[in-house]
């Protein structure tokens, strides 16, 4: 688990954030399906898309500017 978090000795907050937003998301898929939370699909779809462009944001950043903060 510390390897997801950390990369050379330095804090990936990033990957935080991540873990805890898409661990809301699936609290809300779950909260949806037992019809508890009356939310659109638009919605999980938003936050899906900017979770992911959040990741691929932050690894093309890490990548082009070598790691380099």
């Amino acid at each position: 688990m510390k390897s997801f978090f950390f990369s050379g000795g330095k804090p990936q907050p990033v990957y935080f954030w991540i873990s805890l937003l898409m661990i809301l998301v699936v609290g809300m898929i779950i909260m949806a399906m037992m019809n508890r939370l009356p939310i659109s699909d638009t919605v999980f779809i938003s936050i899906l898309g900017l979770v992911g462009g959040w990741v691929a944001l932050y690894n093309w950043d890490r990548t082009n500017r070598g790691g380099k903060e």
